[in-house]
């Protein structure tokens, strides 16, 4: 006696967010029709195949190293032995972390101003918060590249990067603890 058994084909969904911060993870939600567990193979930017083993919930994640897509390549449901082949390309935006770099005169004259420098990268306009002998002075809109701020303190002071959060679509990308003071 030989049986052959026939059931539905497993299907399945990826709904994700199309862009992201560098080092961030891009979370996938997967909506999925089967038995599972469910493995699913995946390469980002072309590089080494990335399997997820028997997910049995529907979310996993993925850290994106640099804009490009993400391909999905199988879909295999365990609990019905089905496998899908895929190749599913889901373009990542991926942005980088901006940089900034903070200097200035060591010395100015009581009551004259002083000027700090901070030279950013990443995509503008920016906040920058700096970190002023323990409290916080924040400088919105700068722009990419060298930027001077007119300080006038009252007394001696230092001047040390907190956070940077740059424009990147649709929210913006952060670095914290950035060198120099």
């Amino acid at each position: 006696f030989f049986e052959v058994k026939s059931g539905a084909q497993s299907t399945y969904q990826i709904d994700y967010q199309d862009s992201v911060c560098e080092g961030n993870p891009v979370n996938f939600v997967v909506n999925y029709n089967g038995d599972g567990p469910f493995d699913i193979s995946y390469k980002v930017n072309g590089t080494v195949t990335n399997l997820v083993n028997q997910i049995g919930t529907s979310t996993f994640s993925a850290v994106a190293g640099v804009s490009g897509p993400i391909k999905f390549y199988g879909f295999f449901d365990r609990g019905r032995q089905c496998a899908i082949t895929d190749t599913t390309s889901l373009p990542i935006l991926v942005g980088q972390r901006p940089t900034g770099v903070i200097s200035g005169i060591d010395t100015i004259c009581e009551g004259k101003p002083g000027q700090i420098f901070i030279n950013l990268t990443g995509t503008g306009p920016f906040t920058v918060d700096l970190d002023v002998n323990g409290g916080t002075q924040s400088f919105p809109n700068l722009k990419k590249g060298l930027n001077t701020i007119i300080v006038s303190p009252t007394v001696t002071s230092n001047y040390t990067i907190l956070r940077i959060v740059d424009s990147f679509k649709p929210f913006g990308c952060e670095a914290i603890n950035m060198s120099g003071n």
